[in-house]
């Protein structure tokens, strides 16, 4: 018996610290794809105003002028769409409504004006007159 306590591997009611057993890794955990902001592409991006598609530096390990017909393809695979964050596009449609049906009326909108030229205005240094003799 005392052979066996010492070479069989521990169980659940030993209550003895593994010393040997290495931090979990979590290189299997799944990430939800739609919240996350981070851009993982790694290769050249397409530009759109690079001029001719041998000058555009998405092609630059593709010879253009020698295998046209693959372009097209190449092309395809340039596609790329925004992964905008969760709501985001819904809280600016609803602050886009809310800032259009905001009706102020023009006399507010000219005084809220002169008010904010008047405090400008009094925080500006004063000029000195140095014609002004203060003795």
């Amino acid at each position: 018996m005392y052979e066996y306590w010492n070479s069989d591997t521990p169980g659940p009611s030993q209550n003895f610290p593994d010393l040997t057993r290495q931090a979990p890794q979590a290189d299997m955990k799944p990430i939800n794809s739609r919240t996350v902001e981070r851009d993982y592409r790694q290769a050249q991006p397409y530009v759109p105003n690079a001029g001719s598609l041998s000058q555009n530096p998405y092609f630059q390990k593709f010879d253009v002028t020698q295998d046209p017909r693959n372009v097209a393809r190449e092309l395809a695979g340039a596609v790329y769409e925004y992964n905008s964050p969760r709501g985001q596009e819904a809280s600016q449609k609803l602050l886009n409504r809310q800032i259009q049906s905001l009706n102020v009326p023009e006399a507010l909108v000219k005084s809220t004006y002169e008010n904010a030229i008047d405090v400008y205005s009094g925080n500006r240094p004063k000029l000195n007159d140095m014609k002004a003799v203060f003795r």
